[in-house]
C-alpha cells in the first residue's frame, strides 16, 4: 500500500457517514414511537428525509470504494496490494451495504404500514359497526360532530397534501441519482481512455521535442555554412 491509494480517503468517509446516520437511525425509530404523543409530525417528516438522503449518499459513496478496487486490480505493481487486502475491503463494503439495506427496508416497512392504515381509515369509518354506533349517540354528539367535521376535512386535506409533497420530493431525489450515477459511468469511460491514451500523448510530446530540436540544429548549420559560403 502506498499514499497514493485513493481507498482510505473515501472509506475514512463512509465511515463518519455511517456513524452518524446511525444516530439519525436511532432517533428516527424513536420518533416513529413517539409520533402519536410528544413528536411533532414536522419532526417525524424532517428526520425521516434526513435519514433518507444520508443513506443515499453513503451507497454513492460505496460505489466511488468499488471504484477504488476496480483501479487497484488494474494496477497491482503500482499500489503493491495482495488479494488478502482486497478480500478486506470488499468484506467493508459488503458490510456497510447490509447495514445500508437494514436500514432502508425499515423505513419502506413504515412507510408501506402507514399507506395501509391510511386506506383503512375510510373503510372503517363507513363500517356497519361503526355506523351502528353512530346512531345510538346523542343529538348532542352528532351536534359535535358535524361542528368538528370541517376541521377533520381541513386536516386530512392538508395531510394528504403534504403525502403528495413528500412523494414529489423523493420523485426528484431519484431522478438526480440516476443523473448522478450516468455522470458517473460517463467520468468512468473518460477516465480509462485518458489512462490509454497517456502513453500515446506522451511519446508524441517526446518525438515533437527531438524533432524540433534536430530542425533548430540543423537549420543553425545551414546558416553557418551559408556565411561561411557569403565570405
Amino acid at each position: 500500500m502506498t499514499f497514493e491509494d485513493p481507498f482510505f480517503v473515501v472509506k475514512e468517509e463512509v465511515a463518519k457517514a455511517l456513524n452518524k446516520t446511525r444516530g439519525l437511525f436511532r432517533r428516527w425509530l424513536e420518533v416513529q414511537e413517539d409520533v402519536r404523543s410528544n413528536v411533532s409530525k414536522d419532526e417525524l417528516e424532517w428526520t425521516t428525509t434526513e435519514l433518507r438522503n444520508a443513506l443515499r449518499s453513503i451507497e454513492w459513496d460505496l460505489e466511488d470504494l468499488d471504484d477504488t478496487i476496480a483501479i487497484v486490480e488494474k494496477n497491482p505493481s503500482k499500489f503493491k496490494i495482495d488479494n488478502k487486502e482486497l478480500t478486506s475491503r470488499r468484506n467493508f463494503i459488503e458490510l456497510t451495504r447490509e447495514e445500508v439495506k437494514h436500514m432502508k427496508d425499515k423505513m419502506n416497512y413504515s412507510r408501506g404500514r402507514d399507506r395501509d392504515r391510511t386506506a383503512r381509515q375510510p373503510l372503517l369509518e363507513n363500517s356497519p359497526v361503526r355506523g351502528a354506533t353512530s346512531h345510538g349517540t346523542t343529538k348532542y354528539s352528532k351536534l359535535e360532530n358535524e361542528i368538528d367535521s370541517p376541521n377533520r376535512h381541513f386536516l386530512d386535506s392538508t395531510l394528504s397534501q403534504q403525502s403528495q409533497l413528500l412523494q414529489a420530493q423523493d420523485a426528484q431525489l431519484d431522478m438526480i441519482s440516476h443523473s448522478l450515477s450516468s455522470l458517473k459511468t460517463v467520468s468512468r469511460q473518460i477516465g480509462s481512455e485518458l489512462d490509454e491514451q497517456a502513453v500515446s500523448v506522451q511519446l508524441y510530446i517526446i518525438v515533437t521535442l527531438v524533432l524540433t530540436t534536430v530542425c533548430i540544429e540543423f537549420s543553425c548549420l545551414v546558416f553557418k555554412e551559408t556565411l561561411v559560403l557569403n565570405r
